[in-house]
């Protein structure tokens, strides 16, 4: 608790300024006859897993310590986000408003006790705040709405896959909800940088959403992101520039009875092969990170020339579809997802036994499938079932089977996951909405990536089971 008020205590400058913005902001607009109000929300989420031999269940990934969680059940975690908006309203004619929201996340592993909290990476306990903005809306009497400050914009997923398909965040502004005859438009700029240094990168985000498309609606979005030379942190020029650039569409159609969601997805450059973030969190998601994550080591001027040009030319392509199906007045529901991806390397090579060979395409495609049924109010059960299959993944992180040392080679490895879980649903009174699953689960992975996929009790094993309770909360 020491640790965290202490960390709590480098938001209050800026607490305050966020407050005096907002007053600023509102006194000339308003004048008398303002309506105050508040809005609070979040959600709460907390697992514990086992596995065999009295050990803490494994989380299974099949790129690197962070990608591809789809047994996210099985890794142990803790997670926290609350979320709070201060609103100003006109209580007279057009409504013209203004807020400042803030947001704290908490996040650890749960293999760590909480007095462990000095440890570094996915073993500590983590504070963060996404969302740190104001906005004003109406403000020109158009429905307009006008933002600036540290945001997580209009974001993006599937949520059953735990697929993200737009994830832009960072310190930024923008304007929302411009009127364009058809649907409305959206314009948000953003600048981040790492506070461990490495080039800033500006990004425009494009949106167009609200399109009538059948029964739903449809979005289409613009990215584009430039890199700088100099390092942000100590002024020294030692970066080549780089761009990139994504656009898609998201469509989504949703009634009382179902929702279905899919989205096709292009990128170039920073958006293609060069970004090795996972398949999961989505192409040049890492541009927007500022942590000690961050990695510009590619984009430094000593990288060797071939490897900028093929990130130049690198591609990707994304398609991904979720269809929820919850029938009112019915005890059953079916969720079922699938994504398929594409990325060109752009001709990069890798070196292996002294030679070079060209890096493929790596094809990535998973599915899921969860349907369940309601015993009751309070009780029901589920089943999930899970599948990853990528081709020419990432090889990089490969471990010796026998000494246990890391390959430092790029050979690239066929990887499959799969996962069946038999879970049972107990959702308490609780403020707003809790739900408690406890859960058996098998999984099954191919010999090329056992001694990657997990530490400890699976290591030297394609296949294992787990068990183990999760609870979330939202309100």
């Amino acid at each position: 608790m020491q640790l965290l008020l202490l960390r709590m205590r480098r938001f209050s400058p800026v607490l305050i300024w966020l407050w005096l913005v907002s007053a600023l902001c509102v006194t000339p607009c308003f004048g008398q006859g303002v309506i105050e109000s508040n809005s609070f929300h979040g959600r709460f989420s907390l697992g514990l897993a086992y596995g065999p031999s009295r050990t803490l269940a494994p989380c299974l990934r099949l790129q690197s310590d962070s990608d591809l969680d789809i047994a996210r059940d099985d890794c142990g975690f803790a997670e926290g986000v609350i979320v709070y908006g201060r609103e100003f309203f006109r209580s007279v004619g057009n409504q013209v408003w203004a807020r400042g929201v803030v947001d704290l996340h908490l996040k650890t592993n749960m293999q760590r006790t909480w007095s462990d909290t000095q440890g570094s990476g996915d073993d500590a306990l983590v504070l963060s705040n996404r969302n740190f903005y104001t906005e004003t809306g109406n403000f020109l009497q158009h429905g307009e709405v006008i933002w600036f400050g540290n945001r997580s914009y209009d974001y993006e997923d599937l949520w059953l896959l735990d697929l993200r398909l737009l994830d832009q965040h960072g310190p930024g502004l923008g304007v929302q909800k411009i009127k364009l005859g058809i649907g409305e438009g959206g314009v948000a700029f953003f600048r981040v940088s790492s506070r461990l240094g490495g080039p800033a990168q500006d990004t425009l985000d494009l949106r167009w959403s609200g399109l009538p498309l059948f029964e739903g609606l449809g979005k289409l979005v613009f990215i584009t992101t430039q890199t700088g030379s100099v390092d942000a942190k100590s002024g020294e020029k030692k970066y080549e520039a780089m761009s990139g650039w994504q656009t898609g569409f998201i469509y989504t159609w949703e009634d009382e009875n179902l929702i279905h969601k899919w989205a096709v997805q292009y990128g170039k450059g920073l958006y293609g092969g060069s970004d090795t973030t996972s398949f999961n969190e989505g192409r040049g998601v890492a541009l927007n990170d500022t942590g000690e994550e961050r990695d510009p080591t590619y984009l430094m001027s000593d990288t060797h020339v071939e490897e900028r040009l093929a990130m130049k030319k690198s591609h990707s392509f994304r398609l991904a579809d979720q269809l929820d199906v919850v029938p009112i007045e019915s005890p059953w529901s079916l969720h079922v997802g699938a994504a398929y991806e594409q990325v060109d390397f752009g001709g990069l090579r890798y070196e292996k036994d002294a030679a070079f060979y060209r890096r493929g395409d790596m094809r990535t495609f998973t599915y899921a499938l969860r349907p369940a049924y309601d015993l009751s109010t309070t009780y029901g059960f589920d089943v999930s079932l899970q599948n990853v299959r990528i081709d020419q993944g990432y090889g990089y992180r490969h471990r010796d089977p026998e000494t246990g040392v890391e390959q430092l080679n790029r050979d690239p490895v066929d990887r499959r996951l799969q996962r069946l879980s038999l879970g049972f649903i107990i959702r308490p009174l609780a403020y707003g909405y809790a739900e408690l699953r406890s859960y058996l689960a098998h999984s099954r992975w191919n010999d090329a990536v056992k001694r990657d996929i997990t530490q400890g009790a699976f290591r030297t094993r394609s296949e294992g089971i787990t068990g183990g309770l999760t609870l979330n909360i939202w309100w």
